[in-house]
């Protein structure tokens, strides 16, 4: 009964716009485009033969036809069983409605509308947030990565997360086991699975069906060694080109997320870094809207660089200075062999060998200058720290990132404080400190840089926004040097950047990283630290994914 009546209403919403197309075309009314800002095309396909005619209605007049057409075709879709059809190859099943079913509704538009998400970490280890699996809801924390773009979680109590904690198929009401197996490698670890369909969502907004993997096994991924960080899965946010399985990439939970929401495709971060004694700092990732809605995040405006692929978000550097001098590094060295990435799932400052150099000399040079002990070879490859108070940390030197501004001649600069290079690690007895600087093949601005800024991820017009975060610091926000974030004049002549892909060279499976055992502890009522505990991660820990680019060997 219910369904006869949507289809009966589905075919007054059809008449109704037939009524309106015939209006259009005749005489006495011109068709015009109706504003690009406001209609997007829809995710669903639409033959060429049935393209619309678009007119000019006034805001109300779309706003009601737009809603009672989603309405009737968002309730006939849910009166719809999925339909499982055969992938090529057999292998692996992919769920999806009939179109022909489903009524086409009036263009979407991108909706005004956010959903922002809490996010739990700090530089040292990894960001994640709580997500919701299945039906009923199963509550997971899942590590959000804009270095990769699978979305991925423990499905087996031996897929090596704490405690065995992970998503129990078997309770969920929803979950469809689409077939195929899935695979990644990553810097730090790896892990192996199969794919499945479930509804996915964040801890509050509306919840998606999509397509993601199972991990059933897996080898260094997941944090053991402190429930702090007990996770169970990945949210990749890169783009799809980045998904695996490469012969067959799965839709991003983001894409679909973006789409079934009619959103605007655009992210925003903000990571904040360890303040004091409260080691447990987090962040936020808001999906959706505009720089207007995540203004209360910044401490400026955003200023915006192109971004110069759809696979990483990936900017072009023109250059790096350590304090007021700026280091000899060729474009092409800094921007080789995929661009320089920015990317949440890497926690320190990655820079080619000749650019380390330079900056490792630089920082020893105001060690001497400063009177205070020299780091050993040991502290520069992750295996010890140094204990720098807060006054002595202050006065080293900045680091500024320059990035290309779509201005001709322009470029913005991003400062990185001391204090997020000699990252603290603990506060109690001596300050420890790490340092979140690591040479590679690859320029991979990480967390190092990400966590002064809150960063918008612009994918609809192809762009990186910047602008100072709000979130406290070490240093108190008044006496906090201002980062600057409006675009400058260039000084050095980038108009040819030839980015050379093979730089890191076929052997290359790895970037250049180092384990650590961080030292945490406190001996009551003496000053040096004595109680260890050991968290296994790399200074640079990597979440972002291996891929074809020849940065690790991606399965």
């Amino acid at each position: 009964m219910r369904q006869g009546t949507a289809l009966l209403l589905a075919a007054v919403a059809v008449t109704l716009l037939a009524h309106i197309h015939e209006c259009a075309a005749a005489p006495t009314h011109q068709a015009v485009t109706a504003p690009s800002a406001r209609h997007e095309h829809s995710h669903h396909a639409r033959p060429q033969s049935a393209e619309p005619v678009r007119i000019d209605l006034d805001e109300s007049t779309w706003d009601e036809l737009e809603e009672e057409a989603h309405s009737i075709s968002g309730h006939l879709h849910t009166q719809l069983q999925p339909q499982p059809r055969v992938h090529a190859g057999g292998a692996r099943r992919r769920v999806a409605y009939p179109l022909h079913k489903i009524p086409h509704t009036l263009e979407r538009r991108a909706r005004a509308v956010t959903y922002s998400n809490t996010l739990i970490g700090y530089p040292s280890v990894v960001y994640s947030l709580n997500m919701l699996f299945g039906t009923p809801q199963q509550a997971l924390r899942i590590i959000v990565d804009t270095g990769s773009a699978n979305l991925a979680v423990a499905t087996t109590s031996s897929a090596g997360t704490l405690n065995g904690d992970h998503f129990i198929t078997s309770s969920s009401t929803t979950f469809v086991n689409t077939g195929g197996a899935v695979s990644t490698n990553y810097v730090l670890g790896s892990w192996s699975g199969s794919l499945f369909t479930d509804v996915v969502g964040f801890s509050s907004g509306p919840r998606i069906t999509t397509e993601m993997a199972g991990i059933t096994s897996s080898s260094g991924f997941f944090i053991t060694s402190s429930s702090s960080f007990n996770n169970q899965g990945i949210l990749g946010l890169a783009y799809k080109a980045l998904a695996n399985p490469h012969s067959d990439p799965v839709t991003p939970f983001l894409d679909t997320f973006i789409a079934d929401n009619s959103l605007t495709d655009l992210f925003t971060m903000r990571l904040c870094e360890v303040n004091g004694t409260a080691f447990t700092r987090g962040g936020n990732l808001v999906v959706g809207g505009s720089a207007t809605d995540v203004a209360s995040l910044a401490r400026s405006s955003f200023v915006f660089v192109n971004l110069t692929q759809e696979l990483y978000y990936s900017v072009q550097a023109t250059g790096i200075s350590m304090g007021s001098t700026r280091l000899s590094v060729s474009c092409q060295l800094l921007n080789s062999p995929a661009g320089a990435i920015i990317d949440s799932g890497t926690s320190n400052l990655l820079v080619q060998q000749a650019v380390y150099d330079q900056i490792k000399s630089a920082f020893l040079s105001k060690v001497a200058s400063l009177g205070l002990a020299t780091p050993s070879d040991a502290f520069f490859e992750g295996r010890a720290f140094v204990s720098y108070t807060d006054s002595e940390v202050a006065q080293f030197d900045t680091i500024t990132i320059f990035l290309k501004a779509p201005a001709a001649g322009q470029e913005l600069p991003l400062v990185i404080q001391p204090w997020q290079y000699l990252r603290l690690v603990s506060s109690s007895g001596n300050l420890v400190r790490i340092w979140a600087i690591s040479a590679s093949c690859n320029t991979i601005f990480g967390v190092t840089l990400m966590s002064g800024y809150t960063v918008i991820h612009d994918r609809a017009n192809k762009q990186l926004g910047f602008a100072p975060s709000t979130c406290d610091t070490q240093i108190s926000m008044a006496a906090r040097p201002a980062l600057a974030t409006q675009a400058i004049p260039n000084t050095v002549d980038i108009s040819v950047c030839t980015i050379d892909s093979s730089i890191c060279g076929s052997s290359s499976s790895t970037i250049n990283l180092t384990t650590v055992g961080i030292v945490i502890g406190v001996v009551l009522g003496v000053i040096v630290i004595a109680a260890l505990i050991i968290f296994k991660f790399l200074l640079c820990t990597r979440t972002a994914q291996v891929n074809s680019l020849e940065m690790t060997s991606k399965t």
